[in-house]
């Protein structure tokens, strides 16, 4: 549901109707919220946040809310070191958001 949750926003983002993407986006973050309860140390779950901070952050910035877009992407790089320390497969790239 989370990554369903992001896709969607994603495609209303792309598609200029970004306040239905941050509504989207939000409700993600908060069933986030109820998952890293159960489990904040799942590796797939933290991939799942990191994709879903960054693309967080990038549509606050397109909507100019750029101090909250900055949280989020500290949030998605916190996230990006501790997978790169847990699982030698992690190699995604903060340079494109």
């Amino acid at each position: 549901m989370l990554g369903a949750l992001n896709n969607i926003g994603i495609g209303y983002s792309v598609t200029d109707q970004q306040e239905k993407g941050k509504e989207c986006f939000e409700k993600a973050l908060a069933l986030n919220e109820s998952l890293e309860k159960s489990d904040s140390e799942d590796l797939d779950l933290l991939k799942s946040n990191f994709v879903l901070f960054s693309n967080y952050a990038n549509l606050l910035k397109e909507l100019g809310d750029s101090e909250t877009a900055k949280e989020y992407l500290k949030k998605a790089e916190e996230i990006d070191a501790k997978l790169a320390e847990e699982d030698p497969e992690w190699d995604p790239s903060l340079d494109e958001l």
